[in-house]
């Protein structure tokens, strides 16, 4: 059988996909957290404004602005920076996966450091298995038939479409769900026959979490989707070529999928989840047609 597909389901490894997961996890933890207060929280907080002001004629327009304002300086400052920690190590985390399963070595000048056992056996020890998100055979059953270094290159391939293929669906989402968010805002607003300066008060101000979120998940999930379908063709070039890649392309691709997974903004896993059944049909498709 492919050394791939023996190595992939190594105690060793399935335990450093646990670590990674679940780091995984802990920074979409931080991301859902932002997306609540941001959008619902936003929400209830237009309507409680509204209704404090029609029952019990208190306006509360100053407060809600700072909120928004306020929650705007925390995304940059706090959340952001916890969400980038969790996510470099996990990259790391699933970098070394990669390296072992693939018997490629790591890239010490690049990569630097691995991260610690400490971390693989904490975050492996707190992770739940979930029935619809395996770990056995991370990677298709379909390349037993290729060369070794085919079936890397078919893995990196794998991973670059699997990942833009999400990213689009989920930028999408985040546009749609921001233009209701500001359509709720601004009936909210229109209810109560407000001026024009009430209106950036009681709409503006209070969206301004929501624009900021959904603005950084457009550019950030439009370069990461950029960048793996660059990427993919890249290794779809090198795969063209008659004779099977060289270990050294193969490890300037893994160089740059690290980077990727390094860099690229998360999405959630309810998210993921749902369209994952429908992805992974595709991903063996793919698979299959290259063989």
């Amino acid at each position: 059988m492919n050394s791939i597909l023996v190595n992939q389901n190594k105690p060793e490894n399935i335990r450093k996909l646990k670590a990674q997961r679940q780091l995984y996890r802990e920074a979409k933890r931080i991301l859902i957290i932002q997306i609540i207060l941001t959008v619902p929280v936003t929400i209830i907080v237009s309507l409680l404004k509204l209704y404090l002001k029609d029952n019990f004629q208190i306006d509360i327009s100053q407060y809600a602005a700072l909120y928004g304002i306020g929650l705007s300086l925390i995304d940059i400052i706090f959340f952001n920076t916890m969400i980038g920690t969790y996510r470099t190590d996990a990259a790391k985390i699933q970098e070394e996966f990669d390296c072992d399963v693939y018997d490629m070595e790591w890239n010490k000048i690049f990569v630097e450091k691995k991260v610690g056992i400490e971390i693989i056996n904490k975050y492996s020890k707190k992770y739940v298995s979930i029935e619809a998100a395996p770990l056995n055979d991370w990677y298709p059953i379909e390349i037993n038939a290729s060369s070794h270094r085919d079936s890397i290159l078919i893995c990196q391939k794998t991973n670059l479409y699997y990942d833009s293929s999400l990213r689009k669906k989920y930028k999408t989402a985040s546009i749609v769900i921001s233009i209701i968010t500001l359509a709720l805002l601004m009936i909210i607003s229109l209810s109560t026959k407000t001026s024009v300066p009430n209106f950036l008060v009681q709409v503006i101000l209070p969206f301004l979490p929501v624009f900021v979120l959904t603005f950084k998940i457009i550019v950030d999930h439009s370069k990461a989707i950029k960048a793996a379908i660059d990427l993919h063709q890249t290794v779809g070039n090198i795969g063209n070529l008659h004779e099977a890649p060289s270990i050294h392309s193969l490890r300037k691709v893994q160089d740059k999928i690290y980077c990727h997974r390094k860099d690229g903004p998360l999405i959630p896993d309810f998210f993921y989840n749902k369209k994952r059944q429908k992805l992974e049909g595709e991903m063996h498709t793919n698979v299959s047609s290259q063989e």
